[in-house]
């Protein structure tokens, strides 16, 4: 049975069905998504130089945060294993459309995850990462 979202009256089914929102200008958007993809960005090369103070090599380096990525977006998407803590991994946050629209937590079941929870967690990771890069390489120097 089809049920037709067009004729519901009632906001209640209409928040469930997951279409609640705020209209926005369409550049509004782009600025928001350019915006969130650049924390994004800057949040894996933070990991990067993580990964690139630990390793001596560029090539493993690079691997290593692509199989990294890779696994998280597997472990996050196609499993139910983490599903409790989705909301504290960045990768979590990377179909940025999906969680401007609220249709990310329907697809990670987790109404946890929303714009400004993605910008906290990625921050702290960015902020985390470079702190551990600082200490390891004054350590390295020394």
């Amino acid at each position: 049975m089809q049920y037709d979202l067009s004729k519901n009256i009632n906001p209640l089914m209409t928040q469930l069905a997951g279409f609640s929102g705020v209209y926005i200008p369409a550049w509004l958007m782009l600025v928001r998504t350019f915006i969130f993809f650049i924390l994004f960005s800057i949040a894996i090369a933070s990991l990067g130089f993580l990964i690139s103070k630990i390793s001596n090599s560029t090539s493993i380096s690079n691997s290593i945060i692509v199989i990294i990525n890779i696994c998280l977006i597997y472990i996050v998407f196609a499993t139910k294993m983490l599903e409790k803590f989705t909301s504290y991994i960045y990768i979590s946050y990377f179909n940025i459309f999906k969680l401007f629209s609220s249709q990310i937590k329907l697809i990670l079941n987790n109404n946890n995850i929303t714009p400004i929870s993605g910008v906290i967690v990625m921050i702290g990771m960015s902020l985390f990462s470079f702190f551990v890069t600082l200490v390891l390489f004054k350590r390295r120097d020394v």
